[in-house]
């Protein structure tokens, strides 16, 4: 088993033993690393499949914004209401109707993954669902925490992914 699965696989209140809101941000912050990771992938890989690999229409609409505007719809306003509709909203209602943890977290990183689809077609909404798995999953397993600790682990690790994509990786990537 590998140190992520541990992580995954441990009893929240080992992560989040005294201080539950420093340690979601904590959780969320390595939830955004993995999603990171995940994207990273599929971005290579989607290099080698006609039609799935990245191009402008991935950020199409984007390079009009300036940079502050960028950080407060990118970076801030989209991923935390997101994060609210698609995670903390449709979890909680999917799970008043379902006994299924697992059929939440599906039909979050489904919706996720299709909302996505609208600004770049396959190339953005197969590696925004696999991170909204992710996301959704994290939620899950925090979830027994509270609604606010869900929310603050997911929301954080979707801020700081959207972060470190949109003002590291594109500057580093952008051709």
């Amino acid at each position: 088993m590998n140190a992520a699965t541990n992580i995954f696989n441990m009893k929240m209140d080992a992560l989040m033993p005294e201080r539950p809101f420093l340690s979601a941000i904590f959780f969320g912050l390595w939830l955004s690393l993995v999603t990171l990771s995940v994207s990273l992938i599929f971005a290579a890989i989607a290099e080698y499949f006609p039609g799935l690999s990245i191009d402008s229409s991935y950020t199409s609409g984007l390079e009009k914004l300036n940079y502050i505007d960028l950080f407060v719809i990118c970076v801030l306003v989209g991923p935390l209401l997101e994060t609210l509709v698609l995670q903390l909203f449709l979890i909680e209602v999917v799970r008043k109707f379902t006994a299924s943890k697992y059929s939440a977290i599906v039909l979050s990183a489904a919706a996720f993954g299709l909302g996505h689809y609208y600004h770049g077609g396959l190339s953005k909404s197969i590696p925004t669902f696999m991170t909204g798995l992710i996301f959704a999953y994290g939620y899950s397993q925090v979830r027994t925490k509270g609604i606010f600790t869900s929310y603050t682990v997911t929301g954080v690790a979707h801020v700081m992914h959207n972060f470190i994509a949109l003002f590291v990786l594109a500057p580093i990537f952008d051709h």
